[in-house]
């Protein structure tokens, strides 16, 4: 009989998650009512298709296209949409594991009723970082379980996603795509006490005893690829993330300086900002194609061993 470990032994709080997330529920409402009373002075939405559950484990995409939205109600209800979107949608077919993204830019009148908007924004940042820290808290090997009983069809990662929000002056706002890795300096010893965690909470698609048991032969063999390497031995987890859109704000040059302040930030939902005295240039977001991207230079990649490549696990060479 297969056992899962129980929310009581798990670090975390199920009163706290769902006191947390209803408390974001509410609000992210008021915000997006606010957000409703305040003119839209200018905008540009970016439309991208989602990814469905056959391409969940599928290489990254080489082709992305991107539709343009300038309509003022169309972006406006589309970003309300994106702010509150925390449950699968009605589509089976789409992927919960790859959430949607709606990069783009939305400029108000700055009307004193932005202070209000800064709070709420502020709020729904602060509470979605104390959700992230309770989900956190789960064994890796059994959040996803654990979650999705708690909160079926909850996707996680559309909560964890904070709202940017500036009073800030700009002068152009940007838009491209950004290729990233994720690099986690591992231990033997973690990586050890990981597989073995995983051992006996494989998820449910093992929930049968013949599944179950093929698992654990497999976590077995990995867990002696590992006891074989080095205790010396440098490991890394180099995991590839899928190509993200990204927007990068020019501050207006001041008189004092001899160039312009720039911030990259990560773009997975509408950034928020509020006209100035000049004119925001805005750029457009273009179809991702992986073979017309150039590399001013190309970092020699490190000598590495695969060790596990279900866990992205490799060792230095």
């Amino acid at each position: 009989m297969i056992t899962m470990k129980s929310s009581e032994n798990s670090g975390y709080s199920r009163f706290l998650l769902r006191h947390y997330f209803d408390q974001l529920q509410q609000v992210t409402s008021s915000f997006i009512d606010t957000l409703r009373l305040i003119p839209l002075c200018d905008t540009r939405i970016f439309s991208l298709p989602d990814i469905l559950r056959e391409q969940e484990n599928q290489p990254h995409p080489s082709y992305i296209p991107v539709h343009t939205i300038c309509d003022h109600k169309q972006a406006l209800s589309l970003a309300c949409k994106a702010y509150s979107h925390f449950w699968m949608q009605e589509n089976a077919d789409i992927s919960t594991r790859h959430p949607s993204r709606l990069p783009g830019v939305l400029v108000f009148e700055r009307t004193e009723i932005r202070s209000l908007l800064h709070e709420l924004a502020l709020e729904i940042n602060k509470l979605k970082n104390l959700f992230e820290q309770q989900a956190q808290s789960i064994p890796a090997e059994s959040r996803f379980t654990e979650l999705h009983d708690m909160m079926p069809g909850l996707m996680t990662l559309q909560v964890y996603r904070k709202i940017f929000i500036s009073d800030e002056s700009f002068y152009s706002v940007r838009f491209f795509w950004a290729n990233k890795q994720y690099i986690q300096k591992v231990t033997k010893n973690e990586i050890i006490q990981r597989l073995k965690n995983s051992k006996h909470n494989p998820g449910r698609q093992f929930l049968n005893a013949e599944d179950f048991d093929a698992w654990q032969d497999a976590v077995e063999q990995e867990i002696e690829i590992v006891m074989a390497v080095s205790d010396s031995a440098e490991l890394r987890i180099r995991r590839p993330i899928k190509v993200q859109p990204m927007a990068r704000l020019t501050q207006s040059k001041h008189p004092e300086k001899q160039s312009s302040s720039v911030k990259q930030i990560a773009a997975p939902l509408p950034i928020i900002l509020f006209r100035s005295d000049e004119h925001l240039r805005i750029g457009t977001l273009k179809n991702y194609n992986a073979d017309s991207i150039s590399h001013k230079r190309i970092p020699s990649p490190p000598k590495v061993e695969l060790l596990i490549d279900r866990l992205h696990l490799y060792k230095l060479l």
